[in-house]
């Protein structure tokens, strides 16, 4: 029986009425390159921080952060009810951030979810992808010997590439993140928001 796994979307449905959003941050060094591209981090600052701006963005926070870096954020709940049924162990590297209010009150527990679990798992037959225009030849890309993913509309994933994972990043094309049934199971039991889970198809 095939195991369904899900794209893991930022800030798109789940949410609570009136999010908290962030907009500043200092990261001591790194920036949201070096939190996207699948590498473990060393000599992370723990000082770091992100903040919102303006009080109207002072809303109530989610479990997956609405932050303007694009990268995962959970709170310690999430982290908790994750490393209780044992998801995503060998697959993120949590990185403590300083959450503050545009008023300087903090939301403590946060950090960022570095995923550095990069898996070649992309069906290239039976996922809708491409290059973006206006070079739809812009040539192979050196990491897998095929043509070059800029871009996923919908995916198909190799499921026997996935075994043992449960939150990924592609090798194919690094910007979406996908995770497994227990990683969906355990955010959708506990209610957690800040996140959509959609099916992908599964090969």
């Amino acid at each position: 029986m095939s195991t369904q796994w899900y794209d893991f979307a930022l800030h798109v449905e789940k949410r609570v009425v009136r999010p908290f959003q962030t907009e500043e941050d200092e990261l001591f060094g790194f920036n949201e390159g070096h939190l996207i591209m699948g590498n473990r981090i060393r000599d992370w600052n723990a000082n770091a921080w992100i903040r919102s701006k303006r009080r109207r963005d002072d809303g109530v926070p989610d479990d997956v952060l609405s932050e303007h870096l694009g990268v995962p954020t959970f709170s310690q709940r999430f982290r908790d009810a994750l490393r209780k049924a044992r998801v995503g162990e060998r697959d993120v590297q949590y990185l403590p951030v300083h959450v503050y209010k545009s008023t300087g009150e903090e939301l403590k527990g946060y950090a960022f979810a570095n995923i550095v679990a990069r898996v070649r798992a992309l069906d290239y037959d039976r996922t809708d992808w491409g290059p973006l225009p206006p070079d739809p030849d812009e040539g192979i890309d050196p990491n897998t010997g095929k043509p070059e993913v800029q871009v996923i509309w919908h995916a198909a994933l190799i499921e026997s590439s996935l075994i043992g994972h449960d939150i990924i990043r592609l090798v194919e094309f690094f910007a979406p993140v996908y995770v497994s049934q227990r990683f969906a199971d355990v955010y959708r039991s506990g209610n957690f928001t800040g996140a959509t889970l959609t099916p992908v198809v599964m090969t």
